[in-house]
């Protein structure tokens, strides 16, 4: 509070192992200005593929989420999608999203050949463990951007759902996807407010959207 600079991060461990750059990165800005950041640059992956994973249920999709976590899998883009989202970007940019899915997540791996093999094998058999249905593998870069252009318009899209919404943006332990999800749903339900959510699933970062008319 007094304005002192401290340096924080994998090279200025302090606070007995308290995660302060997560805590500063995910506090987008409240709890201190970053002056200077030390990055490390990485080469761009010569194999990236897309996987789409629909879920009839979203539990399932939340407890595929933790398990692609719990493998160590990492992929480069984890992002979950409920079925208002899936709709709403179905209708604005036809990309042949299934739309009697509860939810979806959208997976990119990358890698070498012989790794992205490795891991898309380890991935596919995890969502088929969680019971995703019509699994779909992007079969070239153009369908692939397509997919990733769905989910970056869906902001966009969901102008077809109302003319106005209130965004929240919130961080929260992986571990506790299930219940933070079922938690909105019912909140939604309890003021008879509509909600949808898209997210980072990979790090915990929900944005559930509530739609209302400002008339």
């Amino acid at each position: 509070p007094q304005g002192e600079v401290v340096a924080v991060g994998n090279t200025h461990r302090r606070g007995h192992g308290l995660n302060l750059t997560g805590l500063l990165v995910g506090s987008e800005g409240t709890l201190g200005i970053a002056t200077e950041a030390t990055l490390q640059l990485l080469l761009k992956p010569a194999n990236t593929r897309v996987v789409m994973a629909p879920f009839a249920q979203t539990l399932q999709a939340t407890r595929a989420v933790s398990a692609i976590i719990a493998e160590d899998i990492r992929p480069s883009a984890l992002e979950f999608m409920d079925a208002a989202t899936v709709r709403a970007v179905n209708d604005a940019f036809d990309v042949g999203m299934p739309t009697d899915c509860q939810a979806l997540l959208l997976v990119e791996m990358d890698g070498g050949a012989a790794v992205m093999r490795h891991k898309l094998q380890i991935l596919t058999q995890l969502l088929d463990d969680h019971d995703a249905v019509g699994l779909r593998v992007a079969s070239n870069p153009e369908e692939a951007k397509a997919l990733w252009a769905a989910r970056k318009g869906a902001v966009a899209a969901y102008g077809r759902i109302a003319p106005a919404f209130y965004l929240h943006d919130c961080v929260i332990p992986r571990s506790r996807l299930s219940e933070a999800i079922a938690g909105i749903a019912d909140i939604g339900r309890r003021f008879d407010v509509p909600v949808a959510s898209v997210f980072h699933a990979g790090d915990g970062n929900l944005h559930p959207h509530i739609f209302y008319n400002p008339d």
